[in-house]
């Protein structure tokens, strides 16, 4: 008999899906979805915290590895890795910057639960090389008559990827029936890797919620919304090389003799600590930066660590090194490049952690 790679996937991950209990506006009692992506950060959809009481936030799963068999096969050893919990919100929510986007994030204490791994497939990225492809779906319907949430695990394929008129990010369409409460979990491939997250169901003239095509928002807006508010967990700054913990600034000099000059200023902090980044053709304009950046501090605070001769990185060595200065820092090479009649870019992707 094959592997079954969904089932395996479900018995990895089903520990660090939780459900979002909440009282909505009107004094109705709801259930949402949420998950795991590592140091406490669930990700769910917006619709499930905003303007909502949040009741309880807790997992139902246990998470149990099988290590081996002995002879006989009459006894096996496993290990339960992590138990079901209730947590606590310590930060958050925090929602995407985008008030269209249905992505949301909070911080959360008391659940020990694995790590649930986004995927990397970025929107520019997506073909259709993913069609076709199976999923499981994790999250918390509503069963008629059980006292208590149950993980719901749903087997399905993908049947499209659209990009909806309203706007916003790809979407892709799932053969599993859109139930509420799957809102906010995730859809998860059989290569272990999270789709996206599922935010509604496509519905035409008010059809009942069950007719829909379940839709899936792909990854990029959940590392939006975690750059932006500054809660990238550590090994995604690793996985990724720190672009979603950095913030960037490009110009150009239009009037250069030898035509495009580029110049750019970026500002990093995440696990590997904090620095500025200066790119510049201009050797006066360079050292007036970098000046600006090691100005009121302490020689042994900061390490200008030189890549070539037009970029520079000054590393702050000491903790006592606000967050707040070196913003300010950054801010201040920006105005400098502006007054030296260097012309911006339009922003970039991960300039959406706006400082």
């Amino acid at each position: 008999m094959g592997r079954n790679r969904l089932r395996e996937v479900y018995e990895m991950y089903a520990a660090g899906v939780a459900y979002v209990a909440v009282k909505t506006p009107s004094g109705a009692d709801s259930i949402g979805t949420a998950f795991h992506i590592g140091q406490g950060v669930f990700i769910s959809a917006r619709h499930v915290f905003e303007g909502n009481e949040i009741l309880e936030i807790a997992t139902t799963e246990t998470s149990i590895k099988f290590l081996d068999v002995d002879e006989s096969e009459q006894v096996a050893r496993f290990n339960i890795t992590h138990f079901p919990g209730q947590g606590k919100i310590v930060k958050g929510p925090f929602y995407h910057p985008d008030p269209k986007i249905d992505i949301a994030a909070v911080v959360i204490e008391g659940i020990d639960a694995p790590v649930i791994p986004l995927g990397d497939h970025l929107d520019d990225w997506l073909g259709t090389e993913l069609v076709l492809s199976e999923v499981v779906v994790l999250g918390y319907p509503p069963i008629p008559f059980s006292w208590k949430p149950n993980l719901i695990a749903s087997k399905a394929e993908v049947n499209a990827i659209i990009d909806k008129y309203t706007g916003g990010h790809p979407h892709f369409i799932l053969s599993a029936m859109a139930r509420g409460g799957f809102s906010g979990g995730p859809a998860i491939t059989d290569y272990g890797c999270t789709l996206g997250v599922v935010t509604e169901s496509l519905l035409v003239n008010h059809q009942p919620l069950e007719l829909g095509y379940m839709s899936v928002v792909s990854v990029e807006p959940i590392y939006v919304c975690l750059s932006h508010h500054n809660i990238v967990p550590d090994h995604i700054d690793k996985q990724w090389d720190g672009f979603w913990n950095t913030v960037s600034s490009n110009y150009t000099n239009k009037n250069a003799p030898l035509g495009f000059q580029h110049v750019s200023v970026s500002f990093y902090q995440g696990h590997m600590g904090k620095n500025i980044e200066i790119f510049c053709y201009d050797s006066s304009i360079l050292q007036k930066a970098v000046n600006l950046v090691t100005s009121d501090i302490k020689p042994d605070e900061v390490r200008i660590e030189k890549i070539h001769d037009k970029m520079m990185k000054i590393w702050f060595l000491s903790s006592g090194v606000l967050e707040s200065s070196v913003i300010c820092k950054y801010d201040a090479v920006r105005k400098l490049f502006e007054d030296s009649g260097l012309e911006r870019f339009p922003k970039s992707s991960n300039e959406n952690n706006a400082v």
